[in-house]
């Protein structure tokens, strides 16, 4: 166990202790202890306090149980010290027996790196490092957090290189602390589409999700139009209303559209226009106007929808044929709505004349 923890996974665990403890040694947040070789452990010795005065590094236990880098300002009494944390650089003002002088080590190191040989201080910790603050905390996961995967090769090949765990990558441990995270991208699609994807998706980093979300939402606007077109077909159309206005059993209303290759007015249509009121034509006129804006409407939203669709594909193909269905009504609803002017002009002017 350790006796002075300087981040959380090195807390040792109080359900462990008492043999309750439901994780894992890794899956529990805390330690369950370190299985170390017996030739590296050292003899304890008691913390000399006598070495605590202004300017030394000391380790500080904080409110988390945690101990923390800081530095001696003023010994006020021979009970408390203030400090100033190296992480947030705030003073406090702790007791004594909260401390861990430094001191001891650091003369144990200077000694036995004097014993050392040329080579060794060739390999000796970098200076720059030492004046780094003890731990710092990353604002997202830890280096070693993708080794729960793996065997543990990465952080042991980096460290064979001189990292040292808790400070930033680079020989003075200035850079980055937080790991790259790996951005997946949507197979077989270009760049701009993915490039698309990441904007639309803001701040999340899975651009399969929103892919899928915009998939989603394409599937329900069509579902959408497709009901909305089944709607409309089930009305009553407004050619059915004049046929009945007009009494013709035998023809539609479409043939009040004039032919290209006709020049006269079939008698039914003729027979059909003349025998109704003026009311009569005032309604059906205002039937054929609203059909056609609504015509017009269709029109657009099956213009907009066809343009969301790959050409060539079966759904384009579908709209396509809506689209060229809903052009060929508005045609004759138009025809017929000129007939139907046409119709009032000529007994305007045969009121005129009967005046006259």
């Amino acid at each position: 166990m350790f006796t002075n923890p300087v981040q959380q996974d090195m807390l040792p665990c109080p359900y462990y202790l008492e043999g309750a403890c439901r994780f894992s040694d890794e899956q529990c947040r805390f330690s369950h202890g370190e299985l170390v070789d017996l030739s590296s452990l050292k003899e304890y010795k008691e913390p000399d306090f006598s070495a605590v005065r202004p300017g030394v590094r000391v380790l500080v236990k904080g409110d988390d149980n945690l101990w923390h880098g800081a530095v001696v300002l003023t010994c006020s009494s021979k009970t408390k010290c203030e400090v100033k944390l190296e992480s947030s650089g705030k003073a406090k003002e702790v007791d004594l027996h909260w401390i861990l002088p430094l001191g001891d080590a650091q003369a144990s190191e200077d000694s036995s790196s004097d014993e050392s040989s040329g080579d060794e201080l060739a390999i000796g910790v970098d200076p720059v490092l030492v004046k780094q603050p003890l731990f710092t905390t990353p604002a997202s996961p830890a280096f070693r957090d993708w080794e729960k995967h793996t065997r543990g090769i990465g952080s042991r090949l980096m460290a064979q290189m001189g990292y040292v765990m808790g400070t930033g990558l680079g020989r003075s441990g200035e850079g980055r602390l937080e790991p790259v995270e790996a951005l997946v991208f949507p197979a077989g699609k270009s760049l701009d589409h993915c490039m698309a994807l990441r904007e639309k998706a803001g701040g999340d980093m899975n651009l399969f999700k929103v892919e899928k979300r915009l998939r989603r939402l394409q599937q329900k606007h069509d579902q959408q139009n497709q009901k909305q077109y089944e709607r409309d077909n089930q009305r009553t159309n407004v050619f059915d209303f004049i046929n009945s206005k007009l009494g013709d059993k035998t023809g539609t209303v479409h043939d009040l559209a004039p032919e290209p290759s006709s020049a006269s007015k079939p008698p039914n249509r003729d027979k059909g226009l003349k025998s109704e009121s003026c009311q009569g034509l005032n309604v059906i006129q205002f039937r054929v106007g609203e059909e056609i804006r609504k015509a017009e409407r269709d029109l657009i939203r099956l213009q907009e929808s066809l343009s969301r669709h790959t050409q060539g594909s079966p759904t384009h193909a579908t709209i396509f044929s809506k689209l060229e269905g809903r052009q060929g009504e508005l045609n004759k609803l138009r025809a017929s709505e000129r007939s139907i002017s046409l119709e009032q002009s000529q007994r305007k002017d045969r009121k005129k004349l009967a005046v006259f």
